[in-house]
């Protein structure tokens, strides 16, 4: 009897560890007020951008195309590295036809990441929340379903 005691003792420790080191949800605040979920189980995309950065606007079609094309799969949020307000947020998403959460801020170092060297940065999180790539260029839909692992 003690020994199975132990045992369980010792499985439930190593579960209680396990799920200690997951990395909890982050709620925040889009530019409209509302509260937003990071890393509920999908692929989060966070892509900082800028209005004066012509690869930023380049990349943001694609952008809303793999929002549009896996939501049950990716979470992309923009954050925009200039900060701006809620006003010219809205002006870019009306232009942009963004159909993924706008944020005029986001800390990136709490996912180990020292600084922005350029935009557009986007940050690839796993499902796991655990950073996976740092992209420094603008990329494709293709080349997202590509690196997300996702039926084209």
């Amino acid at each position: 009897m003690r020994r199975s005691c132990g045992r369980a003792l010792i499985l439930f420790m190593c579960l209680f560890s396990l799920l200690a080191c997951q990395p909890k949800p982050l709620k925040v605040k889009d530019y409209l007020g509302h509260e937003v979920v990071l890393g509920d189980g999908r692929w989060l995309v966070i892509n900082y951008w800028a209005t004066w950065c012509h690869a930023c606007l380049k990349e943001m079609p694609d952008l809303v195309a793999l929002q549009a094309r896996y939501p049950t799969e990716v979470q992309v949020v923009g954050v925009s590295f200039d900060a701006l307000d809620q006003n010219q947020l809205q002006a870019f998403a009306d232009q942009y036809q963004i159909n993924f959460p706008l944020l005029s801020r986001l800390d990136y170092q709490q996912w180990g990441v020292k600084s922005l060297p350029t935009v557009p940065t986007t940050l690839v999180i796993n499902p796991e929340g655990h950073l996976e790539a740092v992209e420094i260029q603008p990329r494709t839909l293709a080349q997202w379903q590509k690196q997300l692992r996702l039926n084209a």
